[in-house]
């Protein structure tokens, strides 16, 4: 889901329930008195807006009432000898009653004169009827562009009173960078509000309380892009109008999004050299943008799917989930909704995708062109009278999902039943035929679950002209649900006759052929308003046109900004497909016993489909927590504080050393085949001597339990409870009679790393630079192994369950990520984007990547081994490697030999490739 769902709270107001751009001030604790039913009194808050006033009842049976101030014909002190409270009495001949008994429907217009009164609880009414009067003359007297002067004005001098109250800074010691005025933008709503900037920490507070949180706060380390966006059309506002009334529109047209942990936060500011410096402060916290060559040439190659890829590409055409006018761009990539069965082999299923939307009719084309032949020299010449994408026909899609926005837009009612998204192929059917229809799809046809297909708030949307009540939309014959239609349409958008064609379309909407000659030749010309820089608002002089303009780039449609001026290059290969979650499993099992399995695979190819077993042996009490080899030794460490140290050729244990009275967490074996590192919940990290059987050195790294280490040539890195990561120098063996080699403790620091929760996974690469951390809450950190910055902060999936590894590619590029929830992830750290994700049911506990192979071991919670094919996306084979639970796992340096530890005390099972299940006990 790309757009937040309207879910409805018991606080019910919300600035969707004002006209579109209307500013709401303050409010107030008050009894509503309706002067010809007093006995109908309510208690609730009163709203002053800038274009109405609101009244939200405490019970939600009752509805929330507006008066809007251009209906009032008197606002005054209400005088009652009874009532000595003050109180306020408003006459209008309109008030409009929204959301009754909570529930989103049309809004009910009373068109008669009446009289209400508001008893202010604790307010005088000297501190809300001035501004009211003043609001009201506006509305009464003025222009709409008038109004709207006259209001941003208020609202600039108000603004410019108003400072952050520092009170609320996180750190009362954090000090402040910048502070500036600005506006949050959600579809919409604009909401004003101070901007402050401090050394730590972006603050944004409203100047009122409709947000849910006083102040919202961001770490600067959690911001992840920084982006200038433009607004109306343009980035700048000209200097030359900056003091006059034309500064004063209620739109600040300088945007700027971030974004952030799983959000973003869209700002526009009233001038433009007021949000360059603030992005050029931000822009040295952020990670850097995404490069675009570097991208197309990762889509090329197939590491991107074509999904991402489109959004990477609306993203910087400036388009914005928080901005309605300018919402990511999709096309329509099927022709056939009609079959029973769909066919992605046969390219007659699909649309065309080398002509706009507009043109792949014929006939209607050759129409459009002959009343554009007719038109006016002296007029703007187009073939569209409508856009691709507006405020307008994204709420046509996702009016099931969101009605309140849908009210909003159309002044309190609903479209015409039989005029909305009702049916898939009739929508099609539409875009092909009719002449002012020729809108293309939003980015929640290709993800997601397709709940905006389903009318689950049960709202009354009214029947159509033959009776039947609006519903659920009705899909296509070939999709049974509307998850299976979302799926085969990201199946379709995936598909190959997409992947070779889908260059030809973002050349029309992104590229060389979205205006001039070429746009032309594509017959590919809309209106001249939906092209940034075909007005510049800045010095239009007559404010009723400006306002005329303002309002028409808004609800008509926004070209994308121009990515490409030459035709972009078509896809090499074909991207990864999109997997589909996994539904088998079974519960995992609790057991205090564990196990170390030795498993090899077989040489025959394909490598690792034949997973034949070698031997089990019990050889702990209680779970096996890790396992390390090197050469023919294999060690294990377990929750019972044991050390255990095996030949696997030889098949006979070595050594078996108590390590203190605490459990073990990680170990590792060096090179060597004769030093173990060992990591301690005591807070310790030993090494151990084999040939000695003794631990030859212990050092204190952490104030809580070391949870994890890995060892790279001379690095050492340690993860801790105590939620830090530490890097560490391991020096130079020592050497003692007869030339042996005595391992060392780290005993140097390099580097400390603070993450959100318990580390519960870390690894170091030398080769890449790169430090690692994966956190219980299923927080994913990476760091430069020499400037010790930030490169990346993520998750491994959007649950909170606990990382269960992390392994990078040889080239650095990708980072492969494992929770114990399920999730399986696929990062590219350059383009910092999802190559793919897949669900697995139950658990993963460990796995290993076989890069070269394009293979990945899984080890689930269920005691089971998936060897997992990375480019097909789907599993190679399945083996029951421990009756519960597998905990750990690790692979020979020759990839010859992988080690498992489990939580069982039973005989091994094992399922051997190419043959009928055969059963191994030992």
């Amino acid at each position: 889901m790309l757009l937040a769902a309207g879910s409805l709270k018991r606080d019910r107001f919300s600035l969707l329930l004002l006209e579109p751009g209307e500013i709401y001030f303050e409010d107030f604790s008050a009894t509503y008195w309706p002067v010809e039913q007093p006995e109908k009194c309510l208690k609730g808050r009163l709203k002053l807006c800038s274009k109405s006033v609101v009244f939200e009842p405490i019970a939600v049976e009752h509805p929330l009432i507006r008066i809007p101030l251009k209906s009032c014909s008197a606002i005054r002190e209400h005088k009652d000898l009874i009532n000595v409270k003050p109180s306020i009495a408003i006459s209008s001949d309109i008030v409009i009653e929204m959301l009754a008994k909570n529930v989103p429907a049309p809004y009910i217009f009373k068109k008669q004169p009446a009289r209400h009164v508001f008893e202010l609880i604790y307010a005088k009414v000297d501190c809300c009827l001035p501004k009211l009067h003043q609001l009201h003359r506006a509305s009464t007297f003025l222009s709409p562009n008038e109004q709207n002067i006259m209001i941003s004005t208020m609202v600039y001098s108000m603004q410019r009173r108003v400072k952050f109250d520092l009170s609320w800074l996180e750190d009362l010691k954090e000090l402040p960078v910048c502070e500036l005025q600005g506006n949050k933008i959600t579809p919409l709503m604009v909401n004003p509000g101070r901007v402050l900037l401090t050394e730590k920490r972006l603050y944004f507070q409203p100047y009122n309380n409709v947000e849910a949180f006083p102040v919202l706060k961001i770490k600067l380390e959690e911001i992840q892009a920084v982006s200038k966006r433009r607004f109306l059309l343009q980035h700048i506002v000209s200097d030359k109008t900056s003091n006059d009334l034309c500064a004063f529109s209620v739109f600040y047209v300088s945007g700027l999004e971030l974004i952030y942990r799983d959000s973003s936060l869209f700002l526009s500011f009233r001038k433009t050299k007021d949000r360059d410096a603030l992005f050029s402060l931000l822009q040295k916290s952020a990670k850097p943008a995404e490069d675009s060559e570097a991208m197309t040439r990762a889509w090329r190659s197939g590491a991107v799917s074509n999904f991402d890829y489109l959004m990477f590409l609306n993203k910087s055409a400036d388009r914005s989930l928080n901005d309605l006018s300018q919402y990511p761009v999709f096309p329509w990539v099927l022709s056939d909704y009609s079959s029973c069965d769909l066919n992605l082999e046969d390219p007659k299923s699909f649309r065309d995708l080398s002509k706009p939307i507009g043109a792949l009719n014929p006939n209607r084309l050759a129409a459009l062109k002959h009343r554009m032949n007719d038109t006016d020299g002296d007029s703007p010449r187009f073939l569209y009278g409508s856009h691709y994408s507006a405020p307008g026909f994204v709420l046509f899609y996702l009016a099931r999902r969101m009605p309140e926005f849908m009210l909003c837009l159309n002044n309190g009612r609903f479209d015409q039943p039989d005029r909305m998204f009702n049916n898939v192929e009739e929508t099609w059917r539409n875009v092909w035929t009719n002449h002012a229809d020729f809108k293309e799809l939003i980015p929640e046809f290709y993800c997601g679950e397709g709940d905006f297909l389903v009318n689950s708030l049960g709202v009354e949307f009214g029947k159509k002209q033959d009776g039947t009540q609006v519903g659920d939309v009705i899909l296509p014959a070939w999709a049974s649900r509307p998850q299976d239609f979302v799926d085969k349409m990201r199946a379709a958008l995936e598909s190959n006759y997409v992947s070779e064609n889908l260059h030809k379309w973002i050349d029309l909407i992104f590229g060389y052929k979205q205006r001039g000659e070429e746009a032309e030749k594509a017959c590919n010309i809309f209106y001249h308003l939906c092209y940034e820089g075909a007005v510049e608002l800045g010095k239009v002089s007559d404010p009723n046109e400006k306002y005329a303009l303002e309002t028409q780039i808004m609800e008509f449609g926004q070209v994308p900004l121009q990515l490409f001026t030459f035709p972009h290059p078509a896809k090499s290969l074909h991207p990864i497909p999109r997997p589909l979650a996994s539904s088998s499993g079974c519960e995992d099992g609790d057991n205090e016993d564990g196990w170390v399995v030795l498993e090899t695979p077989n040489k025959s190819p394909p490598r690792w489909v034949a997973l034949e077993a070698v031997s089990a042996h019990a050889l702990h009490k209680f779970d096996v927590t890790s396992v390390s080899g090197a050469g023919n030794i294999v060690c294990s460490t377990s929750l019972d504080s044991q050390l255990k140290v095996f030949d696997w050729k030889e098949n006979c244990q070595l050594r078996s050393a108590s390590i203190g009275v605490v459990p073990l967490a990680k170990c590792q074996t060096l090179p060597d085949g004769n030093s173990v590192v060992i990591g301690s919940w005591d807070k310790h990290v030993h090494v151990y001597d084999v040939e000695l059987c003794r631990v030859t050195g212990s050092c204190m790294v952490h104030e809580d339990a070391v949870s994890w280490l890995e060892w790279d040539e001379d690095l050492l890195v340690t993860g801790s409870w105590d939620s830090s990561v530490r890097l560490w120098v391991m020096p130079a063996l020592d050497s003692i009679d007869g030339g042996y080699k005595l391992p060392r403790v780290p005993d140097d620091l390099v580097a400390e790393w603070d993450c959100d929760s318990r580390v519960v996974t870390c690894s170091v690469r030398r080769r890449n630079r790169v430090v690692m951390a994966g956190g219980d809450d299923g927080s994913v950190a990476l760091w430069d192994l020499v400037s010790h910055a930030d490169l990346l902060r993520t998750r491994a999936g959007n649950d909170d369950g606990a990382v269960s590894g992390l392994m990078l590619s040889a080239d650095g590029r990708k980072l492969l990520m494992a929770t114990r929830t399920g999730r399986l992830a696929l990062c590219d750290l350059r383009m910092r984007s999802s190559a793919f994700t897949k669900d697995f049911n139950p658990g993963i506990a460990a796995f290993y990547w076989a890069e070269s192979d394009s293979v990945c071991i899984l080890g689930s919670d269920s005691g089971d081994l998936i060897v997992w094919d990375m480019v097909s996306m789907g599993p190679l084979a399945h083996v029951t490697a421990h009756d519960r639970g597998v905990t750990c796992l690790a692979v020979s340096e020759e990839q010859e030999v992988l080690f498992t530890g489990g939580r069982d005390q039973r005989p091994l099972k094992s399922h051997v490739d190419g043959l009928e299940e055969s059963w191994l006990s030992f």
